[in-house]
């Protein structure tokens, strides 16, 4: 079993990526106490289905880079302005922003600790990353 320090960072380095690459509202949760089906779950705003057809593309590589084994979505997006990588251990959620703000994600786990990231701002949000993290 790998350390979960390990796997805490690992999940935190993602997650900064994906803000360099300028994602929306980048959360890191720990939901491994609450749930057997992962134990990290990294959720992320896309402005359009082309900018998350690119980002598939940056976390494709950048988990080949880090050794990160995950099951890549479909190449033929569905325009339902959601996608999900699995990597087994931790699963990436990207969303455009209606669709975050209608499943609500953070809400249905916030008893999970937040280790990278903020709450939304508002409804009226802009989509603009968020670059603090949060260390449990």
């Amino acid at each position: 079993m790998e350390d979960m320090y390990d796997n805490k960072k690992e999940m935190i380095d993602l997650a900064r990526m994906l803000d360099e690459r300028n994602a929306g509202h980048v959360l890191v949760l720990d939901i491994a106490e609450q749930s057997s089906i992962a134990d990290y779950f990294v959720i992320a705003t896309v402005s359009s289905e082309a900018y998350l057809r690119g980002l598939v593309d940056d976390i494709d590589r950048y988990c080949d880079s880090q050794s990160l084994d995950v099951r890549m979505p479909d190449r033929r997006h569905d325009g339902s302005g959601w996608t999900v990588v699995d990597g087994g251990w931790f699963v990436i959620h990207l969303m455009t922003k209606e669709i975050r703000e209608f499943y609500d994600l953070e809400r249905l786990w916030f008893h999970s600790p937040r280790l990278y990231g903020e709450e939304l701002q508002s409804s009226s949000s802009t989509g603009q990353s968020s670059s603090s993290s949060v260390s449990s």
